[in-house]
């Protein structure tokens, strides 16, 4: 690998344990040849993948709590329609 070439694939984004022909990774070619600047971008590069990762479980749990809170009016409504229900029956019962 080329420095320059494996340094333009990591800042775009290319997965850093992909082996290439000579069946080395640019992690390990990084680390092999001391190349800070890449052990960096690695680094950041997987930092990054956590911040995505935390992302989508924020996004999960929100949808959960949506979901929960619409259960929670669903049950509001049931309830309203059981007192309305109930009120109707008394006042029935008390007409009679």
């Amino acid at each position: 690998m080329q420095v320059e070439s494996v340094k333009l694939l990591l800042e775009w984004g290319a997965d850093p344990h992909i082996k290439d022909n000579d069946d080395c990774s640019a992690m390990e070619y990084a680390f092999c040849n001391g190349l800070t600047y890449m052990l960096r971008l690695l680094k950041v590069g997987a930092a990054w993948n956590h911040v995505c990762t935390l992302a989508d479980h924020v996004c999960t749990l929100a949808n959960y709590v949506y979901t929960l809170a619409d259960h929670v009016c669903t049950l509001a409504d049931d309830v309203c329609t059981l007192a309305e229900h109930h009120l109707s029956c008394s006042l029935s019962i008390i007409k009679s």
